[in-house]
């Protein structure tokens, strides 16, 4: 709607190489800029993050009553370009490394947030790419990934040799 209105000059492509990762994992990509006209911007950015959802129980106005939560649990911003005019077609790679121990059950959270009594879903990992423009609307382009341990894979069964057969001599009487 508001590209109808003439209020977005144009958008943001965001091509992720994959869309499963492991902790440790580098994920690549590209940012693309199809604008309508140069556009000034503080920066262009990309941004991994993982965001998890909590429900738990808060004071309310009769009590108790659910709370429910989306925060931010982790948060990296990589600047691809800074502040200048940009144009129509300019092409951005990147590369973001996901943090080595992104798989713990305690990642990204404080002593306190460990020990209060709420119900937390597993993380929501998100690629962003951001065209930051001062006073006017942002461009954005965003990608759900998917970060996991690697499956490790299934041991060789080595063939089952065949059993030695041995031959026992006889000795005889006349060797004594």
């Amino acid at each position: 709607m508001l590209d109808a209105l003439g209020l977005v000059p144009g958008k943001v492509t965001l091509d992720v190489k994959g869309r499963s990762f492991a902790p440790g994992d580098a994920v690549r990509g590209r940012v693309t800029l199809s604008l309508s006209e140069d556009t000034e911007a503080r920066r262009l950015a990309v941004i991994l993050e993982a965001k998890q959802r909590a429900v738990g129980l808060a004071p309310g106005r009769r009590g108790l009553a659910l709370s429910y939560q989306k925060n931010t649990v982790w948060k990296f911003e990589l600047d691809l370009d800074g502040e200048r005019v940009y144009r129509d077609g300019a092409t951005y790679p990147f590369e973001v490394l996901v943090p080595e121990g992104a798989l713990e059950p305690t990642f990204g959270q404080s002593l306190l947030d460990v020990l209060t009594a709420q119900h937390r879903f597993p993380l929501e990992w998100s690629v962003t790419a951001v065209l930051d423009r001062p006073w006017k609307l942002n461009l954005k382009a965003s990608v759900d990934v998917q970060v996991a341990s690697r499956a490790r894979p299934a041991p060789k069964k080595r063939p089952k040799k065949a059993p030695r057969r041995t031959t026992k001599r006889k000795t005889s009487d006349r060797a004594r």
